[in-house]
């Protein structure tokens, strides 16, 4: 099933934890659905006491942030410098096929 939610760890104490599976388990939700329910809860009460956070941008417009696109630029660069070396390993081959052959 596709989402478009965006994934993350988290840590937590092991006590906070296994207290988080047992209301999540009481409510009949994942443990990840209870944790989104009370973010969600807590965002609400926060705008509810301080106004609605604007400003927020469209996930489908933006890059994750800059470093993804410094990451691309490097796996773009690394696949780059790999099919060069195919290439030279290739003619290295031909050539030495050729030098048996003649």
């Amino acid at each position: 099933m596709a989402t478009d939610k965006r994934a993350f760890t988290m840590r937590m104490q092991p006590k906070n934890f296994e207290k988080i599976k047992f209301i999540s388990e009481h409510n009949k939700r994942s443990i990840a659905m209870q944790i989104e329910y009370l973010i969600e809860k807590c965002i609400l009460e926060y705008e509810k006491e301080n106004g609605e956070i604007l400003n927020i941008p469209n996930n489908q417009n933006i890059k994750e942030n800059k470093i993804d696109d410094t990451i691309e630029k490097e796996i773009e660069a690394y696949r780059l410098e790999l099919e060069a070396e195919r290439k030279v390993k290739t003619s290295s081959v031909s050539e030495d096929t050729k030098r048996k052959n003649a």
